[in-house]
Parts: C-alpha cells; sequence; structure tokens
C-alpha cells in the first residue's frame, strides 16, 4: 500500500467494484459470507414475457448539433432517443443478477461486458480479484427493453457468441422473442454507431446510458459526465494509452456493460468498473469500444473468437486435495463431516503445475445442485486455496447442511483436476 511520505505519494486503491448488480429481491452475498438463496422470486423470473412483442424499425444514426467550428456541442435530441431504444438490460433466465448492453447491429449485435455475458469468463478474476456468484453462466440472457418512460419489459434472449475475460467485453446476439417465439427475418432493431476513443480528448462531453440497480434495476437512466483521462492496460498486455476512459459521469451496479455515448451520438465506451480508494473518493472507468473490434468481428462471421491474451493453460495441472476445516486456512486438521452449528467450514486444496494468473474455478454442489461457484486467479505465492460453505447468516452464521461435492476446473479449458466431498448434518444426526 502506497503512503503519504511527503513525497506526493497517494493512498492505494483499496476497492474495484465491478457493476454488476444482484437482481432487486434476491437473496445476495453480505461482508464476505454466503447466504443460500431462500427461494425468494427475483424480479425478472416473475416478469411475463410479452407476447405481442414485435421488432422495431431501425433508426437511421443521429444527426450531431455542430458548433461554428462543426464539433458537436451537445448530443443532439434525435441521438438521446435512439440511444435510449438501443439501451438494453441484460439477466439470465433466473434473475440473479442484472447489467446492461447496447445493441450494435440491426440484426441484434449487443455489445456488453464480459462479467455481464460470462461471470466466470477465463480472465476476469486477474482483472477483478476474486468473484462469487449463485451459478454457472447462464446459456442465454434476457434482453429487455424500454418503451417511453416505463421500465424494461423482457423482449427477448441472446446467446453469447464472442468473449474476453481481460478485456472484460462481449458480444451476444438476440436469437429469438423471450417467449421462444422464432424472429422474423427482416429483423432491424435500433442500435448506435461506434465510434473512437481516438476521437476523444480530455474533457469532452459524455453521456452513460444504463440500468443502475439504484433504480430498482429496470428503468433506463441517463447521466452525464466528461472525459477525465486515459489509462493504459494495468496488467501491460494491451499496448497504448487509451485502454480505459475515466469518467466523471456517475454510474454504480447494473451499470455494468452499458453505454458511454460522444456528443456525436457514437459509441465509444462500455462503463465496467468502478474504483475507491482510502478517502472513498471514486473513479468511473469505461472499456474502450476499440477494444471490442475483434469480438464483433467474430460474432457477426461466425468465427470462434479466443482470447489472445495470457495465461494459457500449462497441460501440467494438478491439485491436492487438503480436506475440509473450519480451523486454520490451510494447516488444520480435516474432516468429512459437521454439524450445522460449526460455522466457517472450508474446503482446501493445493495446486500445481498453474500458470500465475491461471483461472480456478470451484463449483461447490448440494444434492447435484449448484449453490456457490468461486473463480480466482492462480498466485504461486498462496500456500492454498479454498472455498466457505454457504451460512445461513451473514454474520456469525451457521454451515447449511447439505451433501456437498466441491469440483474444481482450471485454465481456459476448464479442465477438472479435483472432486471432494463433504456433509453437513443437524446435531445429533
Amino acid at each position: 500500500m502506497a503512503t503519504n511520505d511527503g513525497r506526493g505519494a497517494v493512498p492505494a486503491v483499496l476497492l474495484v467494484t465491478v457493476l454488476l448488480a444482484p437482481a432487486v429481491g434476491y437473496g445476495g452475498y453480505a461482508a464476505g459470507r454466503e447466504l443460500r438463496d431462500t427461494g425468494a422470486p427475483s424480479a425478472l423470473a416473475s416478469a411475463t414475457p410479452s407476447a405481442s412483442a414485435t421488432s422495431t424499425p431501425a433508426a437511421a444514426s443521429p444527426t450531431p448539433s455542430p458548433s461554428a467550428t462543426g464539433t458537436p456541442t451537445e448530443l443532439s435530441r434525435e441521438a438521446r432517443e435512439l440511444a435510449s431504444r438501443a439501451s438494453v438490460r441484460l439477466s439470465p433466465p433466473s434473475g440473479s443478477y442484472l447489467g446492461s448492453g447496447s445493441i450494435v447491429s440491426p440484426d441484434g449485435l449487443v455489445l456488453t461486458n464480459a462479467h455481464v455475458a460470462q461471470p466466470t469468463a477465463p480472465g476476469l478474476a486477474r482483472v477483478y480479484d476474486t468473484q462469487v456468484m449463485r451459478e454457472l453462466d447462464p446459456d442465454r440472457l434476457v434482453v429487455s427493453m424500454t418503451t417511453g418512460d416505463g421500465p424494461a419489459e423482457p423482449t427477448y434472449l441472446a446467446d453469447v457468441l464472442a468473449v474476453d475475460g481481460h478485456l472484460d467485453l462481449a458480444v451476444l446476439k438476440i436469437a429469438s422473442f423471450a417467449d421462444g417465439r422464432p424472429l422474423p427475418g427482416d429483423l432491424q432493431l435500433p442500435h448506435v454507431p461506434l465510434g473512437s476513443v481516438d476521437d476523444l480528448a480530455r474533457g469532452d462531453e459524455l453521456t452513460v446510458y444504463g440500468y443502475p440497480a439504484l433504480n430498482q434495476g429496470d428503468r433506463l437512466t441517463v447521466r452525464p459526465g466528461v472525459v477525465g483521462t486515459f489509462l493504459p492496460d494495468p496488467l501491460g498486455l494491451v499496448s497504448g494509452e487509451r485502454y480505459i476512459v475515466e469518467t466523471t459521469a456517475d454510474f454504480s451496479g447494473g451499470n455494468s456493460g452499458g453505454m458511454a455515448l460522444s456528443n456525436d451520438g457514437a459509441l465509444v465506451g462500455v462503463p465496467s468498473s468502478v474504483f475507491t480508494d482510502e478517502a472513498q473518493a471514486q473513479a468511473h472507468k469505461l472499456r474502450a469500444v476499440d477494444l471490442a473490434e475483434p469480438l464483433l468481428s467474430a460474432a457477426s462471421t461466425g468465427v470462434p473468437y479466443r482470447s489472445p491474451y495470457p495465461p494459457q493453460a500449462t497441460g501440467q495441472e494438478a491439485a491436492e486435495d487438503l480436506g475440509w476445516t473450519d480451523g486454520e486456512y490451510c494447516n488444520s486438521p480435516s474432516s468429512e463431516v459437521f454439524q450445522t452449528s460449526t460455522s466457517d467450514v472450508m474446503g482446501r486444496l493445493r495446486l500445481t503445475g498453474m500458470a500465475d494468473g491461471e483461472d480456478v474455478l470451484m463449483v461447490l454442489r448440494d444434492g447435484g445442485e449448484v449453490v456457490k461457484v468461486q473463480v480466482e486467479a492462480y498466485d504461486a505465492d498462496d500456500a492454498c486455496s479454498a472455498v466457505r460453505l454457504p451460512e445461513d447468516a451473514p454474520e456469525d452464521g451457521n454451515v447449511l447442511p447439505g451433501a456437498y461435492e466441491l469440483e474444481v476446473l482450471v485454465g481456459p479449458e476448464r479442465v477438472s483436476v479435483l472432486r471432494s466431498s463433504v456433509l453437513v448434518t443437524p446435531p445429533g444426526e
């Protein structure tokens, strides 16, 4: 951690928040402890897709409002209306989380974040550290759209065509109506044109569109701002100084994958994360839309996309089962049975033959049903890796009863290297 030693050092960033939001009414994770879903209906699960949904005519590219020098001075009303119709809310069919996206072609290509489309995408854990979910990546996402001032309604289902976890970008393709009906052959959707961060300068105005959870996650929200600065790839894998655009536009959980428009109505950035430092100052970061070009090309031509960014698998990956414990992280004795009066029960393993930063995906099942998914980046300095069992309360909770099985998969190809089981019973059984 950097300290203020009188030489102008600044506080280190303490928190990086990806802007994926849990759906309203859905049990969540709190303070690093996991809660099992209590069965409360999600906001999306209770929604009924409209049987009368029809395709929306495509709109022409907006005409910006020019200044005397030919540079747009504000986002035109036409561009704002088009952006509103091309902004979509994205969620898995379970409704367990929500994000945003942008329609970028008349036939239904949707640009969003990788952590919205595929939360366990290889490379994401290296960018954002350990992530914990309740389910595996969805096969399809529900695309909800806004008309007028009302909430977004489920309209389409979309397939994931291209994902890059390191870039935190993904491309979807609208595949059917939300109720499963096939699309018309002449689908013409409203869509925003793509711009380039190379056309931006510090101080240029930006307008951010998306579906923040602060507004219940179903209301399209618009936030103005300006370009603050440009930043390179923090891992140094992508060259150039405009990998990230930092903006004063305020956005939060649920805005992930949405759009940031320049005043000429072009999509130039994708809201992705918020950095918070020791003084609680926040920096709102956009992924440069230019990074999405190879993903969009692959999605539009049907060529499978494969990320060129390391780490790749070594082919030597293996895992040693260290057993289950409610004691110290790596060195405590293990047991195969625990009672529900116990807390902090964790399964432990030691990985070998791994590339530094390689993905480690841990899937916890109870009776065959997925109850927890944890993905992290391998660090050779860690003595072991661990995953905790779900508990019945966020603080000082007890583990929930069940016959749990942990499966560990590694690398971009998700090779299974370990299975381990543990039983949790009520007291006296």
